[in-house]
């Protein structure tokens, strides 16, 4: 699944490093693993037993790549996508609820975010899907855990939520097992709950885009929340002077482009927060902040200006800058 850069700090990271933060690493405990192409890391406090966590915990990630993944033929998402009729399909527990949500949030946001978009990211040299397609999120449907389209050369692409439904799944794990105080992280997305082991809030730092070497353009603190921004720094190319990004507006049937570099979206989910990053991306520098603004999105907007960016806040983001 396609990744966007989120960076976060565990407490003793370049931008904190003070002899206190250094004595404070032993308090910790770290577990981590791949997933989709990239990685997740657990930071929660020394002393709890991680090894049946690491276990559950990579399961989850085993679990949504091989039922939702479309860049492998064997799962649920890619048998619909080659399937060449409009009959309904059945679909699991977790595909089912990912699908349920994309299509919510498709409607909350009036198209901006489509799960039917993967032909056209394909075709822009992003993704595997490059079977043409026709229709959008409105000739899909879901039914007592079974889907059917409109049009039998319909495609989902789940990959603008998928992630967020594996974290939101990690947390409940974690939930269930007790802990109280943990940060982690899945290929750039965050949530975080309690504090850290040293009783200071979980900082996380939002990466300045194109910056080389990394550095954060903003410091927020989360607890309770999830945190995903969607942005070009990674997945785009430029021909003749013009970016492309991986994030299509579903309206032109383009790749996203205007001064808008990246969204970072705050919410109770990873699946929402992921999938508004994405729309709110789309949307562009003017309509993303005043569709968030309506709606009481809590977001992170960086737009360029010449070399350098400016920031607009939306919601209660910026209640939770590091001060």
């Amino acid at each position: 699944m396609k990744q966007t850069r989120r960076s976060f700090l565990l407490g003793a990271g370049a931008l904190l490093f003070t002899p206190y933060a250094a004595r404070a690493i032993s308090s910790t405990a770290v577990i981590e693993g791949p997933a989709f192409g990239a990685s997740w890391r657990l930071v929660l406090p020394a002393g709890i037993d991680t090894f049946e966590l690491q276990h559950q915990l990579q399961a989850i990630i085993t679990s949504v790549d091989a039922t939702m993944s479309p860049f492998r033929p064997d799962t649920e998402i890619s048998a619909f996508n080659n399937s060449h009729h409009s009959n309904w399909t059945p679909l699991s527990k977790g595909p089912s609820r990912v699908l349920g949500a994309a299509l919510e949030i498709a409607r909350e946001t009036d198209g901006m975010f489509d799960p039917t978009i993967g032909a056209l990211v394909g075709r822009f040299g992003f993704g595997p899907i490059t079977r043409p397609s026709q229709g959008n999120y409105t000739n899909i449907y879901l039914e007592n855990s079974r889907c059917k389209k409109d049009y039998a050369d319909m495609s989902l692409d789940l990959c603008g939520i998928a992630k967020g439904y594996a974290l939101d799944e990690m947390v409940a794990v974690l939930d269930f097992a007790g802990a109280k105080n943990f940060l982690i992280e899945l290929g750039g997305e965050t949530f975080a709950r309690g504090s850290h082991p040293t009783g200071r809030a979980w900082y996380v730092g939002i990466e300045r885009p194109h910056s080389q070497p990394v550095a954060f353009q903003q410091l927020v603190t989360i607890d309770g929340h999830a945190l995903a921004t969607s942005g070009d720094s990674v997945n785009s190319y430029i021909v003749e002077g013009q970016r492309y990004s991986h994030i299509m507006n579903p309206r032109t049937a383009k790749p996203a482009n205007d001064r808008l570099a990246s969204v970072s979206v705050l919410a109770t989910t990873a699946m929402r927060a992921d999938a508004l990053a994405t729309a709110l991306f789309a949307m562009g520098a003017d309509a993303g902040p005043q569709f968030a603004d309506k709606t009481g999105i809590s977001a992170l907007f960086l737009l360029r200006d010449g070399i350098d960016f400016t920031q607009t806040t939306t919601g209660a983001f910026a209640n939770q800058f590091l001060t």
